[in-house]
């Protein structure tokens, strides 16, 4: 059975003003078998997030292999990973730490779509769609916690919208966690 992933002697070497080459990653191999689950241990600075970045070719490699589906991906670039961008992604450990704050939704959902070959006007149109959605759940969750001066506090603000797009503040995550929180503490005190 083929490996869904192969990395194969795979090494991320940084470079120093004046100094030698510092090895991030060196020569690292394993293999993922469809239904298989790889957990990347090891303490902080150990390469873990660069093999990551390898994989998902945020960076290049200095040396060694990446197939996934047994395409040998280490090199390619631009059009050509489209594909590859199919199958894979990054999971962040904190969702808001995927957001840049210099761009909007909009930007990001349309530039997924785009990689996708979704035409423009169709990805516009999706972006639009999905900010609706996420104004009405402002709604509610504002709803929520109108008794509350949650929104005095933190940093300063939930979404702010520029037409149909939306940007999102770190401060959304920490409302919805709280009305979560509340929802869950009002259906404890329902069951006693």
């Amino acid at each position: 059975m083929e490996p869904i992933l192969k990395v194969a002697d795979l090494s991320k070497a940084f470079s120093r003003a004046g100094r030698d080459a510092f090895f991030a990653v060196d020569h690292v191999s394993f293999e993922v078998q469809p239904g298989e689950i790889l957990g990347i241990v090891g303490e902080s600075g150990s390469g873990k997030s660069t093999i990551a970045r390898l994989i998902t070719r945020q960076i290049d490699a200095t040396g060694g292999q990446i197939f996934i589906d047994g395409q040998d991906i280490t090199r390619l670039r631009g059009r050509d990973l489209i594909p590859v961008y199919a199958k894979i992604q990054m999971v962040f450990q904190s969702p808001a730490d995927s957001f840049d704050p210099r761009r909007t939704l909009g930007d990001g959902i349309c530039e997924s779509l785009r990689n996708k070959g979704v035409p423009k006007a169709e990805r516009e149109a999706k972006a639009r769609a999905l900010a609706l959605a996420a104004g009405e759940l402002r709604r509610e969750v504002a709803h929520a916690v109108r008794e509350t001066d949650l929104f005095e506090h933190g940093d300063g603000g939930f979404t702010a919208f520029l037409g149909a797009d939306l940007t999102v503040k770190k401060g959304q995550f920490d409302i919805i966690e709280y009305v979560q929180r509340i929802d869950q503490m009002e259906r404890l005190e329902d069951e006693t």
